[in-house]
């Protein structure tokens, strides 16, 4: 009689359980776009770029000449976003920015003024679908069409000379411009992935390894950028921070490996950099890593012609890092105030 009790009892936890388990798995499969894609961060009072603390609300407040832009995507969604430009736009490269998942663009701005002052660069950033003023909701599939729509728009504006485009993809956007760039490469001078992922499945891997066990019975995002970057043959700069305490840096070093058919490729690895603050630790060489890479992609494009081109700048190299000594690179020209202003 003990010993049917007690199997009953086992089999009634057994049963809850599984039905947690189920539930849980369900609700994983059903909210995972939820779950992975955060417009609203650090919460929802800062879900548009004009509830952020000052000098966040847009690039005016960063002396950043701009005007705002509004994009239709091919699924008629009508994204929002900035293109910050310098005062003669079309004799400048344009770097068009694939945003990084949480918060809104104007979170960007302290890392886009460093480029706009230091570079001299025009930027165009423009929201996901369901971040900030940017109709919808985010999608895998949603944020590829984001990204097409965004790269035309910069093909089509009178002050972007087309001639001079490269894109950065940081952490997601790295994903989000690495599939880009598999169609749109011959329109590309270069692109630079910072602090970015090999695919969704090995994030989940790393940061859900219980749920790693079910993966392949509910997972719907992918983002499989490892798969694609040996298909990307432009000029490609890899940055990464080696304390990243989101995306292991072993996976921006396995792109870099991966990455075999690059007309060149260049790695630049940030000592203390963490995923957000590599920039800010790199400093001035950080800058310099960028401009290198800028000018040695443009000369490609401007001699791709020439049979003898490729050969002249494959490479495969790490770039010495002088940055993350103490507590930050050496300094950026303009000061910038890092104090969690979010909170």
């Amino acid at each position: 009689m003990f010993i049917l009790s007690l199997l009953e009892f086992v089999f009634k936890i057994a049963c809850y359980l599984g039905f947690f388990i189920a539930l849980s798995l369900l609700m994983v499969y059903l909210l995972q776009n939820r779950m992975l894609y955060i417009p609203d961060a650090p919460n929802q009072a800062f879900r548009f770029p004009e509830n952020n603390p000052k000098t966040y609300r847009n690039p005016g407040e960063r002396n950043m000449s701009y005007e705002e832009v509004t994009i239709k995507t091919s699924d008629k969604l009508k994204l929002a976003g900035w293109f910050i430009k310098q005062k003669n736009p079309l004799s400048h490269e344009t770097v068009i920015y694939y945003h990084e998942n949480a918060g809104n663009i104007g979170n960007r701005l302290y890392a886009i003024e460093a480029l706009y002052f230091e570079l001299e660069v025009n930027i165009l950033i423009v929201g996901y679908r369901g971040y900030g003023h940017s109709e919808g909701a985010p999608t895998e599939a949603g944020l590829e069409l984001d990204a097409e729509a965004i790269f035309q728009f910069a093909l089509d504006h009178k002050e972007i000379n087309n001639q001079k485009l490269f894109i950065i993809g940081k952490s997601l956007g790295g994903a989000v411009a690495i599939q880009l760039a598999e169609k749109k490469q011959d329109q590309i001078c270069g692109m630079i992935l910072e602090n970015t992922f090999c695919s969704i499945s090995e994030m989940v891997d790393h940061i859900f390894p219980l749920i790693a066990l079910f993966k392949s019975i509910i997972q719907r995002i992918y983002w499989p950028s490892i798969d694609r970057i040996p298909n990307i043959k432009v000029p490609l700069l890899f940055i990464g921070g080696l304390n990243d305490e989101i995306v292991p840096p072993t996976h921006v070093n396995r792109l870099f490996e991966a990455a075999k058919n690059a007309a060149f490729k260049q790695m630049y690895q940030v000592h203390g950099g963490m995923h957000n603050d590599t920039w800010f630790k790199g400093g001035k060489d950080y800058i310099y890593a960028i401009k290198d890479f800028i000018d040695k992609a443009s000369e490609y494009r401007a001699n791709r012609d020439n049979s003898n081109n490729r050969s002249s700048y494959v490479s495969n190299s790490t770039m010495p890092n002088q940055g993350g000594v103490g507590n930050q690179g050496p300094q950026l020209r303009r000061p910038i105030n890092l104090n969690n202003e979010f909170n």
